[in-house]
């Protein structure tokens, strides 16, 4: 029991770190599907994941109702 306990719980570690990337990295990729912006390399578009996930992390420690104001009108 024990055994299962821990696979169950990295399962859970595993989907709550990848899940948060796998969203950002997507959302931006419809930037190219922007006319204009077809030519955006894989590199710029990680790079841009990336410092939204810095900034919300960052931002997430003074509460979720800042983060909410913060990126709900951007959603």
């Amino acid at each position: 029991m024990t055994l299962l306990s821990y696979i169950g719980i990295s399962l859970l570690f595993g989907d709550g770190v990848i899940t948060p990337a796998i969203s950002f990295l997507s959302a931006v990729e419809g930037i190219i599907l922007i006319p204009g912006f077809e030519g955006t390399g894989r590199n710029f578009l990680v790079f841009i994941a990336a410092i939204i996930a810095i900034i919300l992390f960052a931002v997430q420690k003074k509460g979720t109702e800042k983060v909410a104001g913060a990126f709900g009108p951007l959603m």
